[in-house]
């Protein structure tokens, strides 16, 4: 299983940005993330606890699903693996950054 990161870009209509898997070696960097998710693609969060509130949210702690849409109908789900600290603050303007979550998400099945 992978962890796939993406921005929250829009916290009203819960559009989320695909960034990628975090490239180890140079964590400001992302690679592909696992199909049917492409890399920059938007996608909207149709179920999944939105704001958080702590670490205990995380996969370590908890198994919130989220279940995330592509433009096409297609839905993904996984569990929440982490946050950063402004996706406890929706819908404020806190100047801190982009929130950003990742979810852990299962490779789609080889043919």
């Amino acid at each position: 299983m992978t962890s796939v990161v993406f921005d929250v870009i829009n916290v009203i209509t819960m559009e989320l940005k695909v960034l990628g898997l975090r490239d180890p070696s140079d964590l400001g960097k992302h690679t592909n993330p696992p199909s049917p998710l492409v890399k920059d693609e938007i996608v909207r969060l149709v179920s999944g606890k939105y704001p958080l509130q702590d670490y205990t949210d995380t996969s370590n702690h908890s198994s919130h699903v989220y279940v995330l849409e592509k433009a096409d109908g297609t839905q993904v789900s996984g569990i929440l693996d982490g946050f950063s600290y402004d996706c406890t603050f929706a819908g404020q303007h806190l100047n801190l950054g982009v929130p950003q979550l990742s979810v852990i998400i299962q490779p789609a099945a080889s043919a």
